[in-house]
C-alpha cells in the first residue's frame, strides 16, 4: 500500500508542476493579441519611424506610451501618443526618455473619458502617413497610424507578482 501512495503522491505533484509552470508561462505573453503582433514589423522601431514616417506606410509598428490628448472627429477618434520604448511584452518602458509623438486614428469610436490624458496605451498600427498638428507654438507633422489593436493598459499594474501557497493565496 505504501507504494500505491507514493505513486499517487508523486503523480500529484507531477500535475502540480505542470499546472504551476503553465500558469506562469500564460503572464509572459506580450499585452497585444498574437494576431496582431504577427503583423508587426520587428525590425521597425519608433524611432526609425519618427526620422521619416512616409517611407514606412503600409508597414505595422509596435507603439507604448502615455496619451497626451484624444478627440473624436468625424472620422473616428484621434489619440495622441508620448511614445517610449517597449519592453519584449509591449510595455512602455516609462523610465526611459521619450522617442516622440505617434497618432492613432481609430475608425469608431473611443470614449475620450476612457482614452484620456496620462493612461498608458500600447497599440501595433499600420502606418497610413502623417498628419500636421498644432502643438501650441507651431505646427509639426507626426506620424499616423491606423490601429490594429489599441490596449490600454492598467492604471494599477506594478510589475509582475507570483506566490506559492498551500490551498489558498494572498498578494499585493
Amino acid at each position: 500500500m505504501r507504494s500505491g501512495s507514493a505513486t499517487i503522491l508523486s503523480r500529484l505533484l507531477g500535475l502540480a508542476a505542470v499546472l504551476a509552470v503553465t500558469f506562469q508561462l500564460s503572464g509572459c505573453g506580450s499585452v497585444l493579441s498574437r494576431k496582431a503582433m504577427d503583423q508587426v514589423n520587428p525590425n521597425l522601431s519608433p524611432d526609425i519611424v519618427l526620422k521619416n514616417p512616409k517611407a514606412f506606410i503600409g508597414q505595422t509598428v509596435l507603439v507604448g506610451g502615455t496619451i497626451l490628448s484624444s478627440e473624436n472627429l468625424q472620422e473616428g477618434t484621434l489619440v495622441e501618443v508620448l511614445t517610449y520604448p517597449t519592453d519584449r511584452r509591449g510595455n512602455p518602458q516609462l523610465d526611459e526618455p521619450a522617442l516622440g509623438r505617434f497618432l492613432l486614428l481609430y475608425p469608431g469610436y473611443l470614449d475620450t473619458l476612457i482614452y484620456q490624458q496620462g493612461r498608458k496605451v500600447v497599440a501595433a498600427g499600420r502606418i497610413i502617413g502623417e498628419r500636421v498638428t498644432d502643438t501650441g507654438e507651431t505646427n509639426r507633422a507626426f506620424p499616423l497610424l491606423h490601429p490594429l489593436e489599441i490596449e490600454l493598459l492598467s492604471e494599477y499594474d506594478t510589475g509582475p507578482r507570483f506566490g506559492i501557497g498551500l490551498g489558498f493565496q494572498f498578494g499585493f
